[in-house]
């Protein structure tokens, strides 16, 4: 039997103490996430002007095939086509993205919410992120922060506050995006 789970602890010692052999991945590298999302163009016949466009899809993923295959690269030959084009230009990535509004380190609009509540609000409890974003704490902890922490542009206090890093700051002040 094999099993997957990103939450390995959510499941019964006895169950996690009989397998034999667990693996733990790590999130794709950039270069990874090109190679993978190439391989899935060139599959379908989706041709692309360069290799950038690859690269900003791949950018744009949070290191997750999933993103970078069924949402960038999906909408970017969506907007293609809507165009009457069957390549995908820089122009047509740029669009997609534009309509998703994903920005250069692939943050969403609630990502980037996070981040305008935080800088007005340096630093922050879980609790007060919660009742600003209108989301349980939990969502906040699995699906917001984690990337954030990865990314550097959040780190967390001695009390669990949150605290947005220089990394962070900058990325809210320079960004294209209204933030909320």
């Amino acid at each position: 039997m094999v099993l997957a789970t990103t939450h390995e602890y959510l499941l019964q010692e006895a169950l996690r103490d009989r397998m034999r052999i667990q693996c733990r991945f790590d999130y794709y590298s950039v270069q990874d996430l090109v190679e993978i999302v190439r391989q899935r163009a060139d599959a379908l016949g989706w041709h692309y002007e360069s290799d950038e466009i690859l690269q900003m899809v791949a950018q744009r993923a949070k290191a997750t095939p999933r993103q970078a295959l069924h949402r960038n690269l999906q909408t970017c030959w969506e907007v293609a086509v809507s165009h009457d084009r069957n390549v995908i230009t820089l122009a047509d990535a740029q669009e997609a993205f534009h309509h998703l509004q994903i920005d250069e380190l692939g943050l969403e609009g609630i990502d980037r919410h996070y981040l305008g509540i935080l800088a007005r609000s340096d630093p922050a409890s879980l609790g007060a992120l919660s009742a600003k974003l209108g989301l349980p704490p939990q969502t906040i902890q699995r699906v917001i922060e984690p990337y954030l922490i990865r990314q550097d542009l959040v780190t967390k206090g001695k009390s669990s506050e949150r605290i947005l890093t220089d990394k962070g700051r900058r990325h809210v002040e320079t960004t294209a995006w209204p933030v909320q």
